[in-house]
């Protein structure tokens, strides 16, 4: 029964795809795309031997995988399948090693798991954060093949845990081990009779950089960084930063598209300019980033971090700014990401709902450098001390390679 609920889960899912993909949706395309002919994409991707299978749902959990692949690349020498089920995380994801190879994961139909598990024969099945397929996985079982998971986060109204999930639950069950991101998913997964948990944590910590150089450009102090963001913080941010004359700020939003860049320039007017033609050496009240890939580096040279997605439910990360010492600041739709209760309950992040409070939290930080210096220094202690997720779960998984 699993099985064929999942196989008309995947029927719904291509239903969606191709009628989305008619009207325009260029997400839908990719993924059809990416999918086509994937049995002759598979065959050409020609492993020496027993590969190393590990499936992320999309980019974010690409990056917790991203520090287990080291871990295997460095003590082993098996060669990697990452799977992505999202078109983002297939694209975002990029690792210069001959022996990792990423793929488009087939729709969950029985006939398709038998397909891609005859076809590759992989030593192990691991899956990130979620986004467990039951029929790859049940067929990865019955092929003897061992099954994990990893920084798994389920809360407690999951489906997983509801009346008509039994089936699905059994099959979680026979998972040599499922490594968690907290204990209340220990809690959870105990209370549905599930004991194959373990804690680990995020390996995300052990991926970022506590320290990394940036000398593009110097900054006035203190600097506040709009990371990845989205209209709502940008727009907020546009009607209070004036009171603000001594604070340096950068906005680096997450789509980068000449359509939004135009429009955050017309947010700040005069007062803004564009990473790719101000003058470096004296930056504007406000300064747009118009390129990708240094917005790692750019949280070194910052204060305060608002980083978007938190008013859409899709929260962008907050590891990166807090590991290299920010006060972290986000909208008020971020119960799906634990470690924004975490951080706030470390007293190193806030949650604000609207420019007043935004305006009062930017305030009280910048009046008092020693509250601000404070907030900086337990940031950097509380990603330490979050450390060492990948080597549980790489001693977990080494006795069955």
């Amino acid at each position: 029964m699993i099985r064929f609920s999942y196989s008309l889960l995947s029927t719904g899912i291509s239903l969606f795809w191709r009628i989305s993909a008619f009207l325009g949706n260029e997400k839908s395309k990719k993924a059809i795309d990416g999918r086509r002919n994937w049995e002759e994409k598979l065959r050409f991707l020609e492993f020496k031997n027993q590969p190393i299978w590990i499936h992320a749902s999309s980019h974010g959990e690409g990056l917790m995988a991203k520090p287990i692949i080291e871990e295997l690349t460095e003590n082993t020498t098996y060669e990697i399948l990452i799977s992505f089920f999202s078109p983002s995380g297939y694209e975002n994801f990029s690792y210069k090693n001959e022996r990792i190879k990423k793929f488009y994961l087939p729709l969950d139909y029985t006939s398709n798991s038998r397909k891609f598990i005859k076809t590759i024969n992989p030593k192990l099945l691991i899956f990130v954060k979620y986004d467990f397929w039951m029929n790859h996985i049940i067929e990865a079982q019955n092929n003897e093949i061992p099954t994990f998971a990893f920084s798994v986060n389920l809360r407690s109204n999951h489906w997983y845990f509801s009346w008509y999930s039994s089936l699905a639950r059994e099959v979680l069950k026979k998972m040599k081990v499922i490594l968690t991101l907290n204990n209340e998913t220990i809690k959870n997964l105990a209370n549905a009779g599930l004991t194959n948990a373990k804690l680990c944590g995020d390996t995300r910590y052990d991926q970022v950089k506590t320290i990394q150089d940036f000398n593009l450009f110097k900054v006035s102090k203190p600097c506040v960084l709009l990371g990845s963001s989205w209209e709502e913080e940008e727009k907020m941010v546009s009607s209070i930063y004036k009171e603000f004359p001594h604070v340096q700020f950068i906005i680096a939003p997450h789509d980068i598209s000449s359509h939004r860049i135009t429009y955050i320039k017309q947010l700040f007017n005069k007062e803004s300019a564009l990473l790719s033609n101000g003058n470096l050496d004296d930056l504007p009240p406000v300064l747009i980033i118009d390129k990708i890939g240094i917005l790692a580096e750019l949280y070194s040279i910052s204060d305060i971090a608002i980083i978007g997605g938190g008013f859409k439910d899709k929260l962008h990360n907050i590891i990166e700014p807090a590991a290299k010492g920010n006060y972290i600041l986000f909208g008020p739709k971020h119960s799906r990401y634990p470690e924004a209760s975490e951080m706030i309950n470390a007293n190193i992040a806030d949650s604000f709902s609207n420019q007043t409070e935004l305006k009062t939290k930017i305030k009280t930080a910048i009046e008092n450098l020693d509250v601000l210096d404070d907030y900086k220094q337990k940031s950097t202690n509380f990603s330490k001390e979050k450390k060492g997720a990948t080597e549980l779960v790489y001693q977990e998984i080494k006795n069955y390679l």
